[in-house]
């Protein structure tokens, strides 16, 4: 009989068995019903219908819909449906659900729904309901009482009553009544189903197995062929509620091709490869026995299919904001540190409610949240996503209602480093799922995550570690062959391998899947155990070394089934031999004979006998507390431990943490290859300081350069080398603050990457400090310095509580006018720490000290001249700050009062002619100057009596030469005088006056005119 004859008969046969069972339901279900005058409330301009409907395919599952009618001309302001629900009971809302057949308009408000607790309601609020206008709002609940009860709703318009609905709604008995029916009635299927021929026996076996969560259906594709129908025409239903909006995300467009070909991390080093994960879908009834049954059995096939139960998400976070979570264990063997994690989750990418609608790439793309052991949450987007469709260049894929489904994936290695999670329990919410398929019988939807671990830790050997991600299906009937490249493994001796892999849609029930691996000899070979058997392996179990994990860590999950409804994680050992010592590569296939399933990830772990690094990491006398602003010295200890290895390009780091500041001068190699000490700068020798990176670089082994690492062979000396760094005012009382190094160096024959981490050593900060006081004096070696002499200045502070810290000092003195600062003069006295800063910039000296822990004293000098600017007998009162930014700076000054050097004068006379006729003019010049450098003329004063025979041409008198000018110049008299203030410089004044030799002068007699200059 072909395919469309049996579904025809076997839709007939169901129907006929359904009016036959017909009479006993309806019975089941009588009640006493109230009146529709009851359900509705009319007063005022106000028409309020209230029913229940069942959109919902849980039976306890109701919706309760109300038609509320504006009849006036106005709007109602403020309309209350009070929904009486005491104690949850008859119905418990959910809050979330309440929606309206058509939104607001401009002048309306959207509805709100809210629990009160005073009354013991559950109130739906509608504000400006318009004149003439209909709006229909639903609500969802689940009936929650034993006993017939009937839904009591007031009706409220500004806090007035207008009256009360009255709504049935079953009890539970009843549903539990409507149940039973339902179960006697598909057993009365199955056993008049028996009774009929082969063909039609098996078709409603079929049909039977899509409407029962008791009754075990027939293996074999054609029961998914059912199946997909009733969902189809469940789905597309007029009475289907709307869907909510799905959260959406960064758009992640899908990834071209389906995977597998390259690694998306790989590496070579001392640790393990792990793996975990859990479903987050659940039966929406566990409690019965079928669904005990199907969820608990341990070894083959119960024999139930996951189609004979309806399912929902699975929520177990306890978090009202996500809407469906699971949550697993990992148990990394003992080891903190993490070197790679990666999260994989993937679902059916159906959306509905029509057959053909799938959810977008930016629904996909929407962020899921992932929780540690250490109690970080944070949301993760997929970095790569890859569809898994069914087309026609890829036959073996088909998965998920409407034959999709979408493989995710993110690397979170730097959130499980950030807070140190390690061993425990990880959740993941909100994987990207449709809500329309709650509540119904399936399979062909599915949702659930995985996380790989790759560990690091010195007391495992060393391995290598390939991991590879995509989307291969593989539908019944068909293979899916494929070859992971760059594959990596020891070069010879045994590999020890392992294998984990993440798959979905695999099933107990369906049959005929295998994991297989070519071997050298061309041969597939099985990759399989006890629990993952042969033509079973990708079975619906998250299993580690042949146990289930539920098992092996109780409690530790949730949902924690053995069953994990089509997502598998299996973690095993590959026996000896499958692969070979320097293979490079996989050929991997997928088959299956009866289920449908998806490969998404795999990782794979084996022995590597590249270089392995033994790298140490110690402080130097070490303290038990440390203080903000103490140095500690840092050691690093590495050498190659593998025997006929050879590492090149061998490079050590050291990152320092935000709470150290390096201390410049520090870093030397003290033993091994290159030793000695080595600067700061990059390009000079095999060692630097990057300060953007704040990490220390040291290039070691044999024959390294300022730019490339050396050869590092078994036999080559260790290399030891230290370096200071100073606790920094980040630093917090009772903080650790971590430090450990890494060695990078490449396999000269596998050019694998060999990366090795020392252990963390940690410098703990002492408890909570007490504030420093600060005290400053300044002094001056000469407070009477004469003009142009240099004095120098000292600045003094220090702390003068005992275990008190001062956390920064700055020192800053601006000079003042008179005051000339002598170069490369200013210098530090004291302890460490020294000033981190020592300078003079346009007459401001600035000295930068870090924290200050002890009560000892440091100083800073430096000179100055008493420049031509300052004034003998003016004070000069230089003042310094001295800030600790913490407590109100100190300024001490020091007085210094400049006294004048004594000045020497000099002095000259001249005429313009010695040889003048009698009534003849001429010109007498005195000159002057002070001839002692920065010496003072306190007063110049110049007189000249003019003798007999001479006459003073008025207005001659002038002075020549530059400042200060004569106070007073004049003539009284025949008597020139001109009066001149203090002189500081050596420069010549003047001044000239002219006469006339009179007629009292006689022919060939000597004139001598004498001035006097005195200071």
């Amino acid at each position: 009989m072909n395919k469309a004859v049996k579904n025809f008969v076997s839709y007939l046969m169901i129907t006929m068995l359904f009016i036959l069972n017909l009479l006993p339901m309806m019975n089941a279900f009588a009640q006493e019903v109230t009146s529709d005058a009851e359900k509705t409330v009319e007063k005022d301009g106000l028409k309020v219908i209230g029913k229940i409907e069942d959109i919902s395919s849980q039976e306890d599952i109701k919706t309760v819909t109300y038609e509320v009618t504006n009849t006036r001309d106005v709007p109602i302001k403020d309309l209350i449906l009070k929904q009486k629900n005491t104690n949850d009971s008859p119905i418990k809302f959910v809050l979330d659900t309440l929606s309206e057949e058509r939104g607001p308009t401009s002048l309306e408000e959207q509805a709100k729904v809210e629990t009160n607790e005073k009354d013991q309601t559950t109130d739906i609020k509608l504000l400006n309901l318009q004149p003439n206008s209909t709006r229909k709002i639903t609500i969802n609940g689940q009936i929650t009482t034993k006993a017939s009860s009937k839904l009591l709703v007031s009706v409220l318009i500004e806090d007035n009553e207008k009256g009360t609905l009255v709504i049935d709604l079953p009890s539970k008995d009843m549903l539990a009544d409507k149940e039973s029916v339902s179960k006697e009635k598909q057993e009365t299927s199955e056993t008049k189903v028996e009774n009929q021929a082969s063909e039609t026996a098996s078709s409603t076996n079929e049909m039977t197995a899509t409407t029962s969560n008791e009754t075990k259906p027939e293996a074999g594709k054609a029961t998914e062929s059912i199946q997909e129908t009733v969902l189809t025409q469940a789905t597309e239903s007029p009475g289907q509620p709307p869907l909510k909006a799905q959260p959406t995300g960064p758009l992640v467009p899908p990834t071209p091709g389906r995977g597998f070909n390259t690694p998306i991390y790989q590496s070579v080093h001392r640790g393990e490869l792990f793996s975990t994960g859990n479903t987050n879908l659940k039966i929406a009834n566990e409690n019965t026995a079928a669904a005990q049954t199907f969820l608990n059995t341990r070894g083959a096939s119960s024999g139930y299919a996951i189609n004979n139960f309806p399912l929902e998400f699975a929520d177990v976070d306890n978090d009202p904001n996500t809407y469906n979570s699971s949550r697993a264990y990992i148990d990394l063997n003992g080891a903190k540190e993490i070197a790679w994690a990666g999260l994989f989750w993937s679902a059916s990418r159906y959306k509905g409610p029509a057959y053909g609608t799938n959810l977008s790439d930016e629904e996909i793309s929407a962020p899921v949240q992932f929780t540690t052991p250490n109690g970080t949450v944070q949301r993760v987007s997929p970095q790569r996503y890859h569809r898994i469709d069914q087309d026609a260049t890829n036959p073996g894929q088909r998965f998920g209602y409407n034959n999709t489904g979408f493989s995710n994936y993110a690397d979170v290695t730097s959130i499980l480093q950030g807070d140190k999670s390690a061993t425990g329990s990880y959740t993941l919410a909100d994987i990207p799922m449709t809500s329309s398929l709650n509540g119904q019988y399936q399979y062909y939807n599915f949702s659930g995550w995985s996380l790989f671990v790759v560990t690091k830790d010195q007391a495992s050997k060393s391995r290598a570690f390939s991991i590879y991600y995509g989307a291969r299906g593989n539908a019944a009937g068909t293979n899916n062959e494929f070859t992971m490249s760059n594959f990596l493994t020891a070069k010879q001796g045994n590999l020890d391998p392992i294998v984990t892999w993440f798959t979905v849609q695999g099933d107990k029930y369906w049959t005929g899947d295998n994991a297989q691996i070519k071997n050298s000899a061309g041969t597939w070979v099985n990759i399989s155990n006890t629990l993952n058997p042969v033509n079973n392996a990708m079975n619906a179990t998250v299993t580690d070394n042949d146990e289930h994990m539920v098992d092996k860590y109780p409690g530790k999950f949730a949902p924690d089934h053995p069953n994990f409804l089509d997502i598998d994680i299996d973690r095993m050992a590959i026996p000896e031999g499958v692969l070979n010592a320097g293979q490079n590569q996989i050929n991997f296939r997928t088959t299956s004979s009866g289920d449908d399933y998806s490969t998404n990830a795999i990782g794979f772990a084996v022995n590597a006998e590249t270089p392995e690094f033994e790298i140490k990491k110690e402080i130097v006398e070490p303290k038990e507390t440390y203080k903000v602003g103490e140095t500690i010295t840092y050691r690093v200890s590495l050498k190659n431990t593998k025997a006929d290895s050879e590492a090149i390009n061998s490079v050590s780091k050291d990152a320092l943490d935000g709470r150290l500041n390096y201390l410049p001068g520090s870093l030397k190699i003290i033993s091994g290859p290159n030793s000695g000490e080595k600067t700061d700068a990059s390009g000079d020798d095999q060692a630097e300081y990057d300060e953007t990176n704040k990490q220390i670089i040291v290039r070691v082994g044999n024959g390294a350069t300022a730019t490339q690492g050396g050869s590092y062979k078994a036999d080559t000396a260790e290399t030891i080398y230290e370096f200071k760094a100073r606790i920094n005012e980040r630093a917090k009382a009772n903080e650790l603050v971590p430090n450990s190094a890494a060695v990078e160096a490449v396999d000269i024959l596998t050019s694998a990457k060999v990366n090795e981490t020392s252990n963390i050593v940690e410098a703990k900060i002492a408890d909570e400090q007490v504030t420093g006081k600060l005290t400053a004096t300044k002094t001056v070696n000469n407070s009477k310095p004469k003009l142009g002499e240099a004095i120098e200045y000292t600045i003094s502070f220090r702390n003068t509580i005992e275990n008190g810290v001062l956390n920064k000092v700055v020192i800053t003195d601006q000079l003042l006018k008179g005051l000339t600062y002598v170069k490369d003069s200013l210098t530090s006295v004291g302890d460490e720490p020294k000033p981190i800063s020592l300078k003079e910039i346009n007459g401001t000296i600035t000295a930068e000290y870090l924290s200050i822990t002890d009560t000892k004293e440091r100083s800073i000098r430096f000179k100055v001249i008493v420049n031509e600017e300052a004034k003998a007998g003016e004070t000069i009162l230089n003042k310094a700050k001295v800030d600790d930014t913490v407590n109100p700076p100190e300024e001490p000054e020091v007085p210094v009062v400049p006294e004048a050097k004594e000045g020497k004068l000099t002095a000259t006379k001249t005429v313009n002619n010695a040889k003048p006729k009698l009534g003849e003019t001429i010109e007498y010049t005195i000159s002057f100057r002070n001839t002692i450098e920065n010496g003072v003329l306190n007063k110049v004063v110049i007189t000249d009596q003019l003798p007999k025979g001479l006459t003073y041409v008025k207005d001659s008198l002038t002075s020549v030469g530059d400042e200060p000018q004569p106070i007073s110049l004049k003539e009284t008299n025949g008597t020139i005088t001109a009066e001149y203030p203090s002189i500081t410089d050596t420069k010549e004044r003047i001044i000239r006056f002219k006469v006339i030799v009179n007629e009292e002068a006689k022919a060939g007699e000597t004139i001598l005119n004498k001035a006097k200059v005195d200071d």
